[in-house]
């Protein structure tokens, strides 16, 4: 139960908090322009594309909101498998 509690309570911080500071980036535009993609493309040939969309998918996921909700289904899912485990032991101790 503290699991669920401290990992809702955690995410709930973390939410407000990124409602609170919603700041607008200008650095995808960038990252996402054409003469960028075929400048990579040129240097690190289609894989060096690929990192680098899978970096700037991985960096969002630690923006405030995205790991707000990670960290509430996380502790979801670990208070479950704690309440499956428990309720699975024999309860003759």
């Amino acid at each position: 139960m503290a699991i669920l509690i401290v990992g809702m309570g955690a995410g709930g911080i973390l939410y407000s908090r990124s409602v609170q500071s919603e700041v607008v980036e200008d650095d995808d535009a960038l990252y996402d322009s054409r003469k960028n993609i075929r400048e990579t493309e040129k240097l690190t040939g289609k894989f060096g594309v690929l990192t680098a969309e899978w970096t700037q998918s991985i960096s969002k996921l630690c923006e405030p909101r995205p790991l707000a909700i990670s960290v509430c289904v996380v502790s979801v899912f670990a208070a479950g498998g704690c309440f499956v485990m428990a309720s699975r032991t024999d309860s003759n101790y």
